[in-house]
């Protein structure tokens, strides 16, 4: 046995031990005061990453769940208002169905008007001022109505135009039925009050029977849906035949409508209401709710006008579908002119398309608008696909979509001036497609951007993280009904439009809803389940922390007890001195 001073190795072994069971007792401490096994990377560096990961998705995760709760609230309180305009709604047309009763006496009618020109009011009112957090619900654009920079609005009057009509007194014209249809018509102004008589009008100027200048008056709406599904062959193509030829006269609708229109044809050209650029004139004329489908120069009221010109006219819903120059109005404006005239329904082709017209040629004549959803591939606009001159005091708020060539009011065109727009889209379209941004621009104003509310119910910028859906919604009949009679026969027409777009609107925000709940559910699964995961990972087990604790503690005690004793060893070196 050797005995030295200058080494003590037996110190050296407890100081070691005593270092290794004080630090491995404070690590158990730190782990049963905080719960986690992992607290610095040292500890584990992977598993401090994998925790540290986890912990952020979980805070994501959290924040996703409340952004979706929010987003159901908002959902709820837009449906709610909604509820409110259609139990509204309802209660006007019970007014109408009132009014017509025929027992009611001057008094009793405007005792009606106001109750319903009060709920209309109301209606206008909730739709502009429902709200969630300060975020409008319905009508967060500008204006709904088209407002240029002069300040004039276009707004259809209560007889759905844009222009007063002084309705013409059919009663002592000529019967259009009462005509020979073998003879010649040179001239004379004939009458027009069943589907019968408008087919009429159709078979004499394409058999070439009207030659003077003529005017055909509406006396009646017509509805001609009888006729158009009777003119279907066995592939269910077929409809209306166009109007071509009588180029010397006039059709006048006198403020009435046509409804029923259908044309199914999808490989021949020239289809519209009325065909080819030789054909009638018309005015003061409402198209509701027409399907044409064609190849080349489609539109409803007109495929195309040359110097024939198209006024004050509208066309409500339906929707026209071609492959070149398809137009909402008329196809091809061909050294032509349309004013005062608008439409609300969705335009589908492939090259030139627009709201109003698909082609012009000629400067598109003021006060006209159209609104629904437009959609192409090449030279596709909100008023006209292409232009090749002026497009002046246009309006267009709805939706454009297009691949090349995508304006808000023209795919190509020279000049735009005094238009207005209110779009309802998120691409950033120009005011012309992107080939004509020399085009000269003046007092176009308006909102390019689209009311959608998005929501962010996921952890990434993907687009599975975000759920949109649109808030805005147009009621284009409410301003028809502003200041109108119950006893008026259109009101029924009007006020269920608005039931269904006011339902239609409901029902998207019902789905939407039903999605937020869903989101909500998958939220809380993968939230679980991410903790779960953390646990298993990061926390500690306080039964195995508690035994190293007692077991570090001990062998700490120990290692001081036997340092102790080392320490002494070298003074048994002075005994034998």
């Amino acid at each position: 046995m050797s005995l030295t001073i200058n080494t003590n190795l037996s110190s050296f072994i407890a100081q070691s031990s005593l270092k290794s069971s004080t630090s491995s007792l404070n690590q158990a401490i730190e782990r049963m005061s905080t719960g986690f096994k992992i607290n610095h990377a040292k500890d584990n560096a992977a598993g401090y990453s994998i925790k540290t990961n986890l912990f952020t998705k979980i805070n994501a995760y959290s924040v996703a769940e409340e952004n979706a709760s929010l987003g159901l609230e908002m959902v709820l309180t837009a449906s709610s208002s909604l509820s409110m305009m259609s139990n509204l709604t309802s209660r006007l047309r019970s007014l109408a169905e009132q009014a017509h009763n025929g027992t009611y006496g001057a008094n009793s009618m405007n005792a009606i008007d106001l109750e319903a020109q009060s709920i209309i009011t109301e209606l206008y009112r909730i739709k502009e001022t429902a709200s969630y957090n300060g975020i409008k619900l319905f009508n967060d654009f500008n204006n709904t109505v088209p407002t240029f920079a002069d300040g004039s609005q276009l707004v259809p009057n209560a007889q759905g135009f844009l222009k007063d009509i002084a309705v013409k007194d059919t009663s002592t014209m000529d019967k259009l039925s009462d005509v020979d249809p073998n003879i010649e018509l040179t001239g004379g102004t004939y009458s027009i009050s069943t589907e019968a008589e408008l087919v009429k009008l159709a078979q004499m100027a394409n058999a070439g029977k009207i030659t003077g200048s003529c005017e055909f008056v509406l006396a009646n709406d017509i509805d001609i849906s009888n006729y158009c599904k009777s003119n279907l062959d066995s592939n269910e193509e077929g409809g209306w035949k166009p109007i071509n030829g009588a180029r010397n006269s006039i059709l006048d609708g006198n403020g009435y409508i046509i409804s029923g229109l259908y044309i199914n044809r999808p490989n021949s050209d020239t289809q519209a209401l009325i065909g080819t650029q030789e054909a009638i004139k018309v005015m003061n004329l409402g198209l509701i709710k027409p399907e044409v489908v064609g190849r080349n120069l489609v539109g409803a009221l007109r495929a195309q006008g040359y110097y024939r010109g198209t006024e004050n006219c509208y066309v409500e819903g339906g929707f026209v579908k071609g492959e070149r120059t398809v137009g909402g109005l008329v196809g091809y404006l061909n050294y032509d002119t349309a004013s005062y005239c608008y439409t609300t329904c969705d335009v589908i082709g492939v090259e030139n398309v627009g709201g109003i017209a698909g082609l012009v040629n000629q400067t598109l004549r003021v006060n006209n608008y159209a609104t629904g959803n437009i959609s192409g591939d090449l030279n596709v606009g909100g008023i006209v696909g292409y232009s090749g001159s002026t497009i002046e005091k246009a309006a267009f708020y709805g939706t454009v979509n297009g691949v090349s060539d995508v304006g808000i009011i023209a795919g190509k065109a020279s000049v735009v001036k005094d238009c207005f727009y209110n779009i309802n889209v998120n691409k950033d379209y120009g005011i012309v497609g992107e080939n004509s941004q020399s085009a000269q621009i003046t007092n176009v104003i308006g909102v390019n951007f689209g009311k959608k509310i998005n929501l962010q119910v996921g952890i990434d910028s993907s687009e599975n993280s975000r759920l949109s859906f649109e808030a805005w919604f147009a009621l284009d009949d409410l301003a028809r009904l502003k200041n109108s009679s119950m006893s008026d026969l259109n009101v029924f027409r009007y006020i269920d439009n608005i039931l269904t777009q006011i339902n239609a609107k409901q029902t998207e925000y019902g789905t939407v809803q039903n999605r937020l709940e869903s989101v909500i559910e998958q939220i809380s699964i993968s939230y679980e389940n991410l903790l779960s995961t953390r646990s298993t990972i990061s926390d500690a087990d306080i039964a195995e922390e508690s035994s190293a604790y007692i077991r570090n503690q001990i062998l700490q005690q120990a290692s001081a007890t036997l340092l102790s004793t080392a320490n002494q060893n070298p003074s048994i070196a002075l005994q034998l001195l």
